[in-house]
């Protein structure tokens, strides 16, 4: 322990580069997952063509994806978190269920051709709306028929 001093900055870069060092030859667990095709990432389930995502299960051609289920599940990219049967969705958070077509939502569930909406539910066709609810042909909240 007397070799540890964290106090210097010279101790700390020789940690640094001891760590590094031990980190160069530790062996890594494979990635958790099966049933999976052309895939990378962790925690992936029954997937094909999934990049750099996680916790990802029944999905096809996702990138930069966390915590999506339940598929099927195809062509998103940037999502991250519950979302289940969902397709071409870009850049989200949190976007529930049964979701097609959206872009840069956040909080928001069962939507079909949104962008750029928060807390929009069972909502369809919308552009920049907040906490629209079973809303259609809305613009910045404002309904166009």
């Amino acid at each position: 322990m007397d070799e540890f001093n964290a106090g210097k900055t010279d101790a700390i870069q020789t940690n640094r580069e001891k760590f590094a060092e031990i980190q160069k030859h530790a062996i890594y667990k494979p990635v958790a997952g099966h049933q999976n095709q052309d895939c990378s990432g962790d925690h992936l389930f029954k997937c094909r063509d999934v990049t750099n995502s996680r916790d990802v299960k029944e999905s096809r051609d996702m990138k930069f994806c966390e915590r999506v289920y339940n598929g099927p599940n195809s062509d998103c990219q940037d999502v991250d978190q519950f979302g289940m049967h969902i397709e071409r969705i870009y850049n989200t958070s949190v976007i529930g269920n049964e979701s097609q077509s959206v872009v840069s939502c956040a909080l928001s569930y069962t939507l079909h051709n949104v962008y750029y909406s928060v807390y929009a539910f069972n909502s369809q066709n919308c552009f920049g709306c907040i906490g629209a609810r079973q809303a259609e042909y809305c613009i910045l909240n404002k309904q166009y028929t």
